[in-house]
C-alpha cells in the first residue's frame, strides 16, 4: 500500500468551505431558484469562502477568502470567470493576520476593498493600485475588532452607511449587527444569531440585505431581509431563508438541492452575469494537516460546545 493510500485510509472527516457558481437567470436565488449551482473542485492547499463578484472592463473577477492550510490563516484571492467557469485563484492580498470577506466596490471611479481583518483591531479600506492583483491601505474606517463590514450607498441621498459586527470573545460577530454612518457606530441588534452580514445589499423592489443564519451552527442557513428603515431606528423584515437540502425549519424555506456532504451556506453575491454562494462541506482531511491546524480545530469544537450549553 502506497503512502497516499495509507493517508487516505486514515483520513478524518472535517468541515471546510467551498464556492459554487452559476450563470444568472431571470429568477435569482432570492426569488426562489435554487437549481444549477456548480461547486468548485477541491484544492489541496486552500479552501474558499466569502465570494464577491466584480466586473471590470468586461471581465468578471471573483474575489474570495482563500484559507491557507499551510499557514493556518486566510488570504484574499482572485480568479477570472470565463464561460461560466471559475479560473485559477491567485493571491492578491496576504498580511500577517487572517483575512476574509473581500468586499470589493467602486466609488468615484476608483476600486476599493473592505477585507475582514479583525485581528488588526481596525476596519481598513484598501485601494486598487493595480487591479485586481495589487492593493494598498487607503484609510481606517473605524477602529475595533469588527467583521464582515459591508457598505451601502443610499440612492436617495448618496450617503454612505456600513453594516458590521463586533467580535467578542464568545461569538466573534455571529450574534450582533452594527451600523456606521461615517460618524457614529451604533449597535442595532444584539444576542441575535440571524443578523451578521452575508454579502452586498441590493435593490429589487426595495432594499434587500443578505444575512447569516448562525442559530444552530455557524453557516446553517442564509436569510434575505427587506430593509424598511436605515436612518433613525433600523428595521428589517425577513423575506425568506435559504438552506441546504434537509435543513428546512419551516415550509417557506428554500432548499439547495445538493449532496448530503454539503451542510451549510453563509454568503451570497451576484452581478448581471453570475450568482455565487459559499458552501460548508464535509470532506476527508489528512491527519497530518489536522495536526498542523490543531489549535483552530480545538477552538472550533470548544465554541460549538459553549453554544450548545448556553442554549440549555
Amino acid at each position: 500500500m502506497g503512502i497516499k493510500s495509507i493517508l487516505l485510509k486514515n483520513s478524518i472527516e472535517r468541515e471546510v468551505w467551498t464556492l459554487a457558481l452559476r450563470k444568472r437567470s431571470a429568477v435569482s436565488l432570492y426569488k426562489g431558484n435554487a437549481e444549477g449551482f456548480e461547486p468548485l473542485k477541491k484544492n489541496a492547499r486552500y479552501w474558499f469562502a466569502d465570494p464577491f463578484i466584480f466586473k471590470h472592463k468586461g471581465i468578471n473577477y471573483l474575489f474570495a477568502e482563500m484559507f491557507d492550510r499551510k499557514k493556518n490563516k486566510g488570504v484574499i484571492g482572485v480568479a477570472k470567470i470565463k464561460n461560466g467557469k471559475i479560473g485559477k485563484f491567485r493571491v492578491c492580498l496576504d498580511l500577517k493576520y487572517h483575512l476574509s470577506y473581500p468586499c470589493v466596490y467602486e466609488k468615484n471611479g476608483e476600486i476599493f476593498m473592505l477585507p475582514e481583518c479583525f485581528e488588526s483591531g481596525k476596519v481598513i479600506v484598501y485601494k486598487a493600485e493595480k487591479f485586481p492583483y495589487k492593493w494598498k491601505p487607503c484609510h481606517t474606517l473605524f477602529e475595533g475588532k469588527y467583521v464582515d463590514t459591508t457598505p451601502l450607498f443610499l440612492k436617495e441621498s448618496g450617503k454612505e452607511i456600513y453594516f458590521t459586527s463586533w467580535c467578542g470573545e464568545e461569538n466573534c460577530g455571529n450574534d450582533n449587527l452594527c451600523v456606521f454612518d461615517g460618524e457614529n457606530l451604533k449597535t442595532v441588534a444584539e444576542n441575535d444569531f440571524r443578523v451578521r452580514s452575508a454579502g452586498n445589499l441590493f435593490y429589487d423592489g426595495g432594499l434587500i440585505r443578505p444575512a447569516q443564519d448562525d442559530t444552530e451552527t455557524y453557516g446553517c442557513g442564509l436569510f434575505f431581509y427587506g430593509v424598511e428603515s436605515v436612518s433613525g431606528d433600523f428595521k428589517e423584515t425577513e423575506i425568506m431563508r435559504v438552506c441546504i437540502k434537509g435543513n428546512k425549519e419551516k415550509d417557506g424555506d428554500l432548499e439547495l438541492p445538493l449532496g448530503e456532504n454539503y451542510i451549510g451556506i453563509h454568503t451570497y453575491n451576484f452581478n448581471e452575469d453570475y450568482e455565487v454562494i459559499d458552501l460548508l462541506v464535509k470532506e476527508q482531511e489528512n491527519p497530518i494537516v489536522l495536526w498542523h491546524n490543531r489549535k483552530k480545530v480545538i477552538d472550533s469544537i470548544i465554541k460549538k460546545i459553549k453554544r450548545k450549553v448556553g442554549r440549555k
